[in-house]
């Protein structure tokens, strides 16, 4: 199951990203071509966002942004900023707690920056693109530690079951 859900992110990376690009025209420049093997690079990262979801966010975020500092001249499929969503969700489940919120500071700030660096696109799209990801990643990770303390309080109580039965056969025995 796990390599079908990567073969599919390499995939939809492909639809989303390389293939428009080739259809509008590969770029001939050496800053082009950097930008789309960072762009390309970026999308990969989320192969590991159920293993490495702190890498992914680090890295993959790191290689989309420098993607945008090599965009000057390259033109941008706007599905790219598909990868954004990844990314941003990818950025919400890998930090719980205060570092949470520490993470969305952050996504705040590289949103900042990106739209700053990345040419003249709608900041709107570059929150469309990122917020409801980060959203859904933040869901799925209290979803998910729900379910963990949910399974530890099962087990808890699991144990006091046990007790309590040791408890009451022994208090039969000394009666």
């Amino acid at each position: 199951m796990r390599r079908l859900e990567k073969a599919g992110i390499v995939v939809l990376v492909f639809l989303l990203v390389a293939l428009p690009v080739m259809l509008h025209g590969w770029p001939g420049s050496l800053p082009g071509n950097i930008f789309m093997v960072l762009l390309l690079g970026s999308g990969l990262s989320l192969v590991w966002w159920r293993t490495h979801p702190h890498l992914v966010a680090v890295l993959g975020g790191s290689l989309w942004f420098a993607a945008a500092v090599f965009s000057t001249d390259a033109w941008i499929p706007e599905a790219a900023l598909a990868i954004m969503a990844g990314l941003a969700a990818a950025a919400a489940l890998a930090w719980s707690g205060r570092a949470a919120w520490l993470a969305a500071l952050g996504l705040g700030v590289y949103l900042y920056l990106f739209w700053l660096v990345l040419p003249p696109t709608s900041p709107v799209a570059v929150v469309m693109f990122s917020v409801p990801g980060f959203l859904a990643g933040t869901v799925l990770r209290l979803r998910g530690e729900a379910v963990d303390q949910l399974a530890r309080r099962g087990r808890e109580l699991e144990e006091e079951r046990e007790l309590f039965a040791q408890i009451a056969l022994r208090h039969e025995r000394y009666q």
